[in-house]
C-alpha cells in the first residue's frame, strides 16, 4: 500500500486550514457559499465538513422550520475552538516556511536545525495556549493544535529519511 507524500499531505493539509481559515468570523454558511468561498473540490469541501463536523470543530445546523426544501444547512466553526484554528493558521504558514526551506537546501545539519526549531516553536506554543486558556480540555487541543503541528513533522521527518 502506498501512503501520503510530503507532498500530498501538505495540499490536504493547506485545505484543511484554507477551509477552517473561511470560518473564522463565526458566521452560519450553507455549503454552496462555502464552495465558492474557497480554492478547494466539491469533494474535498464534502469530506472536510463531515470529518470537522465528526470531530465537534464545525457545528452544523439544519433549519427544520425552513419552507425551504430540502431544508437549509449551514455550518460555522465552534466558538469554542476558533481561536485554536487561527492558532493552526499560524502553525500550517511556519510549516510552509519550513517545507520551502527543507526543498531547498541538501544540507542535513540545516534542516536537523530546522526541525528542532519547527518542534520546539511548536511545542512552547501548545504550552503557552494550555497555560493561557484553562478551559480547554486536552482533546480540545489534541483535536486542532497537535494535528496541525504533528502530522507535518511527521512529514518532514519522513522526507528526511528518505533524502539523507
Amino acid at each position: 500500500m502506498k501512503g501520503k507524500g510530503l507532498y500530498q499531505t501538505a495540499i490536504a493539509r493547506k485545505s484543511r486550514i484554507e477551509l477552517l481559515s473561511f470560518f473564522k468570523d463565526g458566521k452560519w454558511y450553507r455549503q454552496k457559499e462555502i464552495k465558492k468561498g474557497v480554492k478547494i473540490s466539491s469533494a474535498t469541501v464534502n469530506k472536510e465538513l463531515k470529518e470537522l463536523v465528526k470531530m465537534k470543530i464545525l457545528e452544523k445546523k439544519i433549519d427544520l422550520e425552513s419552507e425551504e426544501y430540502p431544508y437549509p444547512v449551514t455550518y460555522r466553526i465552534s466558538e469554542k475552538i476558533k481561536f485554536l484554528v487561527e492558532i493552526a493558521v499560524k502553525i500550517h504558514h511556519a510549516y510552509n516556511g519550513l517545507f520551502e526551506f527543507l526543498e531547498e537546501t541538501k544540507d542535513k545539519k540545516e534542516c536537523i536545525e530546522a526541525m528542532t526549531e519547527f518542534f520546539h516553536n511548536g511545542c512552547q506554543s501548545i504550552l503557552e495556549v494550555k497555560n493561557k486558556h484553562k478551559e480547554l480540555k486536552p482533546q480540545d487541543i489534541e483535536w486542532v493544535i497537535i494535528p496541525s503541528f504533528m502530522q507535518p513533522l511527521e512529514s518532514i521527518v519522513s522526507d528526511f529519511i528518505e533524502r539523507f
